[in-house]
Protein backbone atom coordinates (compact mmCIF):
# COMPACT_ATOMS: atom_id res chain seq x y z
CA UNK A 1 0.00 0.00 0.00
CA UNK A 2 1.27 3.38 -0.91
CA UNK A 3 2.18 5.83 2.03
CA UNK A 4 -0.21 9.16 1.46
CA UNK A 5 1.94 12.18 1.14
CA UNK A 6 -0.32 14.15 2.33
CA UNK A 7 1.11 16.32 5.06
CA UNK A 8 0.04 15.39 9.24
CA UNK A 9 -1.25 17.69 11.30
CA UNK A 10 0.64 17.83 14.52
CA UNK A 11 0.16 19.63 17.76
CA UNK A 12 2.78 22.47 18.92
CA UNK A 13 4.89 20.80 21.21
CA UNK A 14 4.64 21.90 25.15
CA UNK A 15 6.71 24.61 26.40
CA UNK A 16 9.66 23.91 28.56
CA UNK A 17 10.08 25.98 31.17
CA UNK A 18 12.54 26.35 34.51
CA UNK A 19 11.92 27.58 37.77
CA UNK A 20 13.30 30.89 36.45
CA UNK A 21 11.07 31.07 33.30
CA UNK A 22 8.13 29.36 34.14
CA UNK A 23 5.33 32.16 33.40
CA UNK A 24 2.43 30.66 35.58
CA UNK A 25 5.39 30.97 38.42
CA UNK A 26 6.42 34.20 37.75
CA UNK A 27 3.04 35.47 37.25
CA UNK A 28 2.05 33.57 40.59
CA UNK A 29 4.78 35.24 42.76
CA UNK A 30 3.91 38.71 40.46
CA UNK A 31 0.22 38.33 41.54
CA UNK A 32 0.82 38.25 45.69
CA UNK A 33 3.59 41.08 45.34
CA UNK A 34 0.64 43.02 43.80
CA UNK A 35 2.12 43.91 40.33
CA UNK A 36 -0.79 43.26 38.25
CA UNK A 37 0.47 44.57 34.76
CA UNK A 38 3.83 42.26 35.41
CA UNK A 39 1.55 38.64 36.05
CA UNK A 40 -0.92 39.53 33.50
CA UNK A 41 2.29 40.01 31.16
CA UNK A 42 3.50 36.17 32.04
CA UNK A 43 0.14 34.86 32.04
CA UNK A 44 -0.73 36.24 28.61
CA UNK A 45 2.49 34.86 27.59
CA UNK A 46 1.21 31.04 29.00
CA UNK A 47 -1.59 31.77 26.95
CA UNK A 48 0.09 32.61 23.68
CA UNK A 49 2.19 29.30 24.37
CA UNK A 50 -0.46 26.99 25.37
CA UNK A 51 0.80 26.60 28.39
CA UNK A 52 -1.43 25.69 31.72
CA UNK A 53 -4.01 27.19 29.85
CA UNK A 54 -6.49 26.68 33.01
CA UNK A 55 -4.35 28.41 35.40
CA UNK A 56 -3.26 31.17 33.05
CA UNK A 57 -6.87 31.65 32.31
CA UNK A 58 -7.35 31.83 36.09
CA UNK A 59 -4.40 34.17 36.80
CA UNK A 60 -5.83 36.67 33.83
CA UNK A 61 -9.16 36.75 35.78
CA UNK A 62 -7.39 37.71 38.67
CA UNK A 63 -5.62 40.58 37.42
CA UNK A 64 -8.54 41.60 35.94
CA UNK A 65 -10.58 41.67 38.81
CA UNK A 66 -8.31 43.28 41.00
CA UNK A 67 -8.11 46.10 38.27
CA UNK A 68 -11.49 46.46 38.47
CA UNK A 69 -12.21 44.69 35.21
CA UNK A 70 -14.92 43.29 35.62
CA UNK A 71 -16.23 41.85 32.41
CA UNK A 72 -12.72 40.94 31.47
CA UNK A 73 -12.77 39.33 34.62
CA UNK A 74 -15.70 37.28 33.70
CA UNK A 75 -14.72 35.93 30.68
CA UNK A 76 -11.22 34.97 32.08
CA UNK A 77 -13.05 32.69 34.73
CA UNK A 78 -15.24 31.25 31.88
CA UNK A 79 -12.05 30.48 29.65
CA UNK A 80 -10.49 28.82 32.81
CA UNK A 81 -13.33 26.42 33.41
CA UNK A 82 -13.30 25.38 29.61
CA UNK A 83 -9.60 24.28 29.83
CA UNK A 84 -9.92 23.01 33.16
CA UNK A 85 -12.73 20.66 31.36
CA UNK A 86 -14.10 19.69 35.22
CA UNK A 87 -15.26 21.28 38.80
CA UNK A 88 -12.92 23.62 39.80
CA UNK A 89 -14.29 25.45 42.83
CA UNK A 90 -12.29 29.24 42.59
CA UNK A 91 -13.08 30.42 39.25
CA UNK A 92 -16.58 28.82 39.77
CA UNK A 93 -17.29 31.00 42.94
CA UNK A 94 -15.42 34.17 41.39
CA UNK A 95 -18.06 34.50 38.65
CA UNK A 96 -20.82 33.79 41.60
CA UNK A 97 -19.27 36.74 43.18
CA UNK A 98 -19.37 38.84 39.46
CA UNK A 99 -23.09 37.40 39.14
CA UNK A 100 -23.45 38.94 42.85
CA UNK A 101 -22.02 42.30 42.23
CA UNK A 102 -25.01 42.09 38.99
CA UNK A 103 -27.74 41.92 41.24
CA UNK A 104 -28.33 38.01 39.86
CA UNK A 105 -28.57 36.27 43.45
CA UNK A 106 -30.13 32.91 42.28
CA UNK A 107 -27.59 32.72 39.65
CA UNK A 108 -24.96 33.46 42.12
CA UNK A 109 -26.23 31.01 44.88
CA UNK A 110 -25.93 28.00 42.38
CA UNK A 111 -22.73 29.19 41.69
CA UNK A 112 -21.42 29.05 45.16
CA UNK A 113 -23.12 26.02 45.89
CA UNK A 114 -21.57 24.64 42.80
CA UNK A 115 -17.81 25.82 43.82
CA UNK A 116 -18.31 24.76 47.67
CA UNK A 117 -19.78 21.27 46.70
CA UNK A 118 -15.90 20.78 44.72
CA UNK A 119 -14.40 22.18 47.49
CA UNK A 120 -16.13 22.77 50.89
CA UNK A 121 -12.91 24.64 51.80
CA UNK A 122 -12.67 27.47 49.02
CA UNK A 123 -13.17 30.53 50.64
CA UNK A 124 -14.07 32.66 47.52
CA UNK A 125 -17.82 30.20 47.72
CA UNK A 126 -17.96 30.64 51.99
CA UNK A 127 -17.47 34.28 51.42
CA UNK A 128 -20.29 34.78 48.61
CA UNK A 129 -22.22 32.27 51.06
CA UNK A 130 -21.91 34.48 53.93
CA UNK A 131 -23.05 38.06 52.05
CA UNK A 132 -26.07 36.10 50.89
CA UNK A 133 -26.80 35.10 54.88
CA UNK A 134 -25.89 38.79 56.11
CA UNK A 135 -28.55 39.73 53.18
CA UNK A 136 -31.16 37.72 54.89
CA UNK A 137 -30.31 38.40 58.57
CA UNK A 138 -29.05 35.51 59.44
CA UNK A 139 -25.95 36.90 61.65
CA UNK A 140 -24.94 33.63 63.46
CA UNK A 141 -24.29 31.70 60.03
CA UNK A 142 -23.18 34.28 58.61
CA UNK A 143 -20.52 35.02 61.30
CA UNK A 144 -20.14 31.33 61.49
CA UNK A 145 -18.80 31.18 57.64
CA UNK A 146 -16.58 34.55 58.37
CA UNK A 147 -14.98 33.37 61.43
CA UNK A 148 -13.03 30.29 59.38
CA UNK A 149 -11.22 32.85 57.39
CA UNK A 150 -10.11 34.78 60.23
CA UNK A 151 -6.25 33.78 59.59
CA UNK A 152 -6.29 34.66 56.15
CA UNK A 153 -3.58 37.19 55.53
CA UNK A 154 -2.95 39.14 52.18
CA UNK A 155 -5.50 39.62 49.00
CA UNK A 156 -4.80 36.48 47.14
CA UNK A 157 -6.07 34.47 50.44
CA UNK A 158 -9.21 36.46 50.40
CA UNK A 159 -8.43 38.82 53.20
CA UNK A 160 -10.04 42.13 51.78
CA UNK A 161 -13.37 40.07 51.59
CA UNK A 162 -13.10 38.65 55.29
CA UNK A 163 -12.63 42.55 56.57
CA UNK A 164 -15.41 43.49 54.04
CA UNK A 165 -17.89 40.88 55.13
CA UNK A 166 -17.38 41.19 59.02
CA UNK A 167 -18.16 45.66 58.22
CA UNK A 168 -21.33 44.71 56.69
CA UNK A 169 -21.74 42.57 59.96
CA UNK A 170 -20.65 45.38 62.16
CA UNK A 171 -22.60 48.04 60.67
CA UNK A 172 -26.09 45.49 60.37
CA UNK A 173 -25.14 45.58 64.35
CA UNK A 174 -25.08 49.15 65.04
CA UNK A 175 -21.55 48.59 65.84
CA UNK A 176 -20.15 51.44 63.89
CA UNK A 177 -16.58 51.77 65.34
CA UNK A 178 -15.72 48.27 64.20
CA UNK A 179 -17.55 48.67 61.43
CA UNK A 180 -15.10 51.20 60.42
CA UNK A 181 -11.92 49.38 61.47
CA UNK A 182 -13.18 46.84 59.37
CA UNK A 183 -14.29 48.69 56.00
CA UNK A 184 -10.61 50.65 56.03
CA UNK A 185 -9.20 47.58 56.04
CA UNK A 186 -10.68 46.19 53.19
CA UNK A 187 -10.56 49.62 51.11
CA UNK A 188 -6.19 49.15 52.55
CA UNK A 189 -6.15 46.15 51.27
CA UNK A 190 -7.79 46.33 47.66
CA UNK A 191 -8.11 50.63 47.07
CA UNK A 192 -9.84 49.60 43.47
CA UNK A 193 -13.08 47.89 44.55
CA UNK A 194 -15.81 49.99 44.68
CA UNK A 195 -17.80 48.66 47.09
CA UNK A 196 -15.08 48.87 49.55
CA UNK A 197 -15.01 52.82 48.86
CA UNK A 198 -18.56 52.84 49.09
CA UNK A 199 -18.87 50.65 52.36
CA UNK A 200 -16.29 53.23 54.35
CA UNK A 201 -18.57 56.34 52.74
CA UNK A 202 -21.72 54.58 54.23
CA UNK A 203 -20.01 54.15 57.74
CA UNK A 204 -18.86 57.77 57.85
CA UNK A 205 -22.51 58.73 57.14
CA UNK A 206 -23.71 56.82 60.01
CA UNK A 207 -21.37 58.24 62.42
CA UNK A 208 -21.95 61.64 61.29
CA UNK A 209 -19.04 62.79 59.15
CA UNK A 210 -20.68 64.18 56.64
CA UNK A 211 -17.32 65.30 54.65
CA UNK A 212 -15.25 62.76 55.15
CA UNK A 213 -18.45 60.69 53.70
CA UNK A 214 -18.52 63.27 50.51
CA UNK A 215 -14.54 62.34 49.50
CA UNK A 216 -15.60 58.54 49.95
CA UNK A 217 -18.48 59.06 47.71
CA UNK A 218 -16.24 61.25 45.30
CA UNK A 219 -12.99 58.63 45.44
CA UNK A 220 -15.61 55.92 44.42
CA UNK A 221 -17.08 57.85 41.45
CA UNK A 222 -14.03 58.91 40.25
CA UNK A 223 -12.85 55.12 40.04
CA UNK A 224 -12.60 53.87 36.42
CA UNK A 225 -15.47 51.85 35.01
CA UNK A 226 -18.12 52.69 37.93
CA UNK A 227 -21.64 53.73 36.46
CA UNK A 228 -23.53 55.35 39.95
CA UNK A 229 -26.35 53.48 40.66
CA UNK A 230 -29.36 56.19 41.44
CA UNK A 231 -30.01 55.96 45.06
CA UNK A 232 -26.06 56.45 44.98
CA UNK A 233 -26.74 60.12 43.17
CA UNK A 234 -29.74 60.42 45.38
CA UNK A 235 -27.72 59.57 48.54
CA UNK A 236 -24.74 62.02 47.58
CA UNK A 237 -27.07 64.67 46.80
CA UNK A 238 -28.47 64.83 50.24
CA UNK A 239 -24.50 64.56 51.66
CA UNK A 240 -24.05 67.69 49.21
CA UNK A 241 -27.15 69.53 50.58
CA UNK A 242 -25.72 69.05 54.38
CA UNK A 243 -22.60 70.29 54.02
CA UNK A 244 -23.47 73.34 51.82
CA UNK A 245 -23.08 72.53 48.79
CA UNK A 246 -26.24 73.09 47.33
CA UNK A 247 -25.40 73.45 43.55
CA UNK A 248 -23.33 69.98 43.60
CA UNK A 249 -26.44 68.28 45.38
CA UNK A 250 -28.78 70.03 42.85
CA UNK A 251 -27.02 67.98 40.27
CA UNK A 252 -26.84 64.68 41.77
CA UNK A 253 -30.39 64.94 42.36
CA UNK A 254 -30.96 65.91 38.65
CA UNK A 255 -28.58 63.05 37.91
CA UNK A 256 -30.83 60.37 39.82
CA UNK A 257 -33.49 61.51 38.25
CA UNK A 258 -32.10 60.70 35.00
CA UNK A 259 -31.39 57.56 35.77
CA UNK A 260 -34.25 56.11 37.44
CA UNK A 261 -37.46 58.22 37.75
CA UNK A 262 -38.47 57.30 41.04
CA UNK A 263 -35.61 59.31 42.17
CA UNK A 264 -37.07 62.80 41.08
CA UNK A 265 -39.96 61.64 43.41
CA UNK A 266 -37.94 60.81 46.23
CA UNK A 267 -36.29 64.50 46.10
CA UNK A 268 -39.46 66.12 46.09
CA UNK A 269 -39.38 67.03 49.81
CA UNK A 270 -35.97 68.66 50.34
CA UNK A 271 -36.85 67.85 53.83
CA UNK A 272 -36.21 64.40 53.22
CA UNK A 273 -33.40 64.89 51.42
CA UNK A 274 -30.87 66.81 53.97
CA UNK A 275 -32.22 64.81 57.26
CA UNK A 276 -29.55 62.94 58.82
CA UNK A 277 -29.49 59.41 59.79
CA UNK A 278 -29.08 58.06 62.92
CA UNK A 279 -27.49 55.18 64.39
CA UNK A 280 -29.57 53.19 67.09
CA UNK A 281 -27.33 54.26 70.09
CA UNK A 282 -28.87 57.77 69.48
CA UNK A 283 -32.64 56.80 69.38
CA UNK A 284 -34.85 55.89 72.48
CA UNK A 285 -36.22 52.51 73.38
CA UNK A 286 -32.52 50.65 71.86
CA UNK A 287 -33.90 47.28 72.03
CA UNK A 288 -37.14 47.60 69.47
CA UNK A 289 -34.16 50.28 67.47
CA UNK A 290 -32.03 47.47 67.29
CA UNK A 291 -34.60 45.38 65.95
CA UNK A 292 -35.89 48.48 63.38
CA UNK A 293 -31.97 49.11 62.73
CA UNK A 294 -31.38 45.49 61.90
CA UNK A 295 -34.18 45.20 59.39
CA UNK A 296 -33.50 48.18 57.83
CA UNK A 297 -30.02 47.42 56.85
CA UNK A 298 -30.71 43.56 56.52
CA UNK A 299 -32.68 45.56 53.26
CA UNK A 300 -29.75 48.23 52.37
CA UNK A 301 -27.08 45.11 52.48
CA UNK A 302 -28.03 44.14 49.37
CA UNK A 303 -27.89 47.63 47.37
CA UNK A 304 -23.86 47.98 48.86
CA UNK A 305 -22.87 44.42 47.49
CA UNK A 306 -23.94 46.05 44.46
CA UNK A 307 -21.79 48.71 43.80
Amino acid sequence: MTASLAPQAHAAPTPSYTLDNDPIRLGNRQLEAGEWDAAAAQFKAAVEAAYRLDEAHFGLGLTALRQGRYEDAEEHFQDALKARGGAWAEPRAELGLLLLRRGETTQAADAFDEAAAADPKCWAARYGQALLLLQAGDWEKGRDLLETAKDRKGVLKGEDRYHHAKALMFLANGAIAQAEIEALRAQTLDPVDPRYTALVARVYQEQGHDELAVNAWEQMLAMPGVTPRADTLLELGRLYAKVGRPNDARQKFEEAGAADSTSRRRCASWPSCTGARRSPSSRRAPGCAMRRWRRRTSRRIWAWLRR
